[in-house]
C-alpha cells in the first residue's frame, strides 16, 4: 500500500509581514475567508499531522505563499524541511500566487510596502530537495516526475504562466505535451500506477468558477492522460473541496488548507492498483482549543459581511437582507468544505434563496443560482 498526503493553497505569510497590523486584519476580513493571520499555527499543526500519519510522501499543489513574498517562501521551506528531515519526502509545485507575483506585500500598522518576490529559478533554489530536476526542461517550467514508491509515480505539472505575471488561469503548452508523452512512456515501461497533479484544475468543477480556474487548452492533456489510463488528477486553486469527472478521469480539487476546516487529502494506492482519495480535516488535537470552531465562524462571518454589503442598496427590509446574508454564509460553508450536494431540495426551498433569485445580476446572485443547480456527487471521497 502506498499512501500520499496532498495539501493545497497554504497561502503562508511570514509572521514578520503582518503581526500587529490592523490594516492586514481588515484586508483579510474583506477577502475570501483565508486564515492567514494564523499561518504559523496552521503550519505547525500540519507538521504534527504529517509526522503522526507518516505518508510515503507529502505533495503540495501550489499557492504555498500568500502572494509570492520571498521571505514567506524561505520561512515555509524551513518548516517543510523539518518534515523531509524526519524521513517523509515533500514534493511541491508552484501556484499562480507563488512566482513573479505582482503584489507581494509587508503590512505595517496602517500601511503596506512592496517586498521581494521570486523568479522560477529562485523558487527552485529555496525549495531545494523538494522538486526533481526534469529531463528535457522547457522554458522556465518547473514540471517534473517523482517516484513515490516502487509502484507509484506522480507527474507534478507546473501549469503557471510566467510570461504573463498576474495570470490566474493555467496553461498547457507544446512543451508540456512532449514532456508528458515521454514521462508516460517511461512509466508504462516501469508498470507504474501514475497519478498527475497540478495547481489548476484539469476538469471544470463549476461553471461559475470556470475561466480562471482550469488549465487552458486542456483538451490535449485530457486526451493524453485518458489514452494512457490515468484515473486520478489532483489539483487545488479553487479552495473548495470538490470532485469532478470527465470520461474515465477524475479531478479531485483538495480544499484550500488556508480556510476552514483546513483540508488535506489522503490517497492510498493498493496492491491491486485501486486508488482511494479521501478528504480530511486537520485534526483538532494539533490545534489550540476551539480553533476549528473559530475558523468556521471567521469564514462564515466574512461571507455574511460581504454579501450584506453587496445587497445594501436593494429595495428590501433589514430582516430580508439579513436572511439572505445568513443563507449565503451557510451555503458558502457547505460548498467550500465539500459537504454540499446539489439536488438537495432544502436549499432551493428556502425563502432567502428565492430572494437571491430575484436579484441574480450581482456576483453572489449568479453564484447561488448557477451552483445550486449544477450536479455534483460525493466530494469527500473517491475510489477507482
Amino acid at each position: 500500500m502506498t499512501s500520499i498526503m496532498v495539501v493545497s493553497d497554504i497561502h503562508y505569510l511570514a509572521p514578520e509581514y503582518y503581526q500587529g497590523s490592523q490594516l492586514f486584519l481588515r484586508a483579510l476580513a474583506n477577502s475570501d475567508g483565508k486564515l492567514t493571520q494564523h499561518s504559523e499555527v496552521l503550519i505547525q499543526a500540519l507538521k504534527r499531522e504529517v509526522l503522526a500519519k507518516k505518508p510515503d510522501a507529502l505533495l503540495i499543489t501550489g499557492d504555498l505563499s500568500l502572494n509570492g513574498e520571498k521571505l514567506s517562501h524561505i520561512r515555509l521551506a524551513s518548516h517543510l524541511r523539518e518534515i523531509r528531515d524526519a524521513g517523509i519526502p515533500v514534493w511541491i509545485i508552484p501556484g499562480n500566487h507563488d512566482i513573479n507575483s505582482t503584489c507581494p506585500r509587508r503590512y505595517e500598522a496602517e500601511k503596506w510596502l512592496t517586498v521581494d518576490t521570486v523568479s522560477p529559478t529562485e523558487f527552485r533554489q529555496i525549495y531545494q530537495g523538494m522538486m526533481m530536476q526534469p529531463s528535457g526542461c522547457f522554458d522556465a517550467n518547473l514540471t517534473y516526475s517523482v517516484r513515490v514508491s516502487e509502484k507509484v509515480r506522480v507527474l507534478m505539472l507546473d501549469t503557471c504562466c510566467y510570461r504573463q505575471p498576474g495570470m490566474i488561469a493555467g496553461v498547457y503548452t507544446a512543451g508540456h505535451h512532449a514532456w508528458i508523452q515521454r514521462a508516460l512512456d517511461e512509466s508504462r515501461r516501469e508498470h507504474a500506477v501514475v497519478l498527475t497533479a497540478s495547481h489548476h484544475g484539469l476538469i471544470p468543477h463549476t461553471q461559475f468558477a470556470y475561466e480562471h480556474f482550469v488549465i487552458q487548452n486542456r483538451t490535449g492533456l485530457l486526451e493524453s492522460l485518458a489514452e494512457n489510463g490515468i484515473r486520478l488528477h489532483v489539483s487545488g486553486h479553487l479552495h473548495a473541496q470538490h470532485i469532478a469527472h470527465e470520461g474515465t478521469l477524475t479531478d479531485a480539487a483538495t480544499g484550500g488548507f488556508c480556510i476552514t476546516p483546513h483540508r488535506y487529502a489522503w490517497i492510498e494506492v493498493s496492491g491491486d492498483d485501486r486508488i482511494t482519495y479521501t478528504a480530511c480535516a486537520l485534526s483538532e488535537a494539533y490545534l489550540p482549543d476551539g480553533f476549528q470552531r473559530a475558523s468556521e465562524a471567521w469564514f462564515m462571518d466574512v461571507a455574511r459581511r460581504k454579501n450584506l454589503e453587496s445587497i445594501s442598496a436593494l429595495p428590501l427590509d433589514a430582516a430580508q437582507k439579513q436572511s439572505m446574508a445568513e443563507f449565503s454564509a451557510r451555503f458558502n460553508l457547505a460548498f467550500f468544505t465539500g459537504s454540499y450536494q446539489t439536488c438537495d431540495p432544502r436549499w432551493a426551498q428556502e425563502t432567502a434563496y428565492a430572494l437571491w433569485q430575484q436579484y441574480p445580476a450581482g456576483i453572489f446572485g449568479r453564484y447561488f443560482t448557477q451552483v445550486i443547480h449544477e450536479y455534483t456527487g460525493e466530494n469527500l471521497r473517491f475510489q477507482t
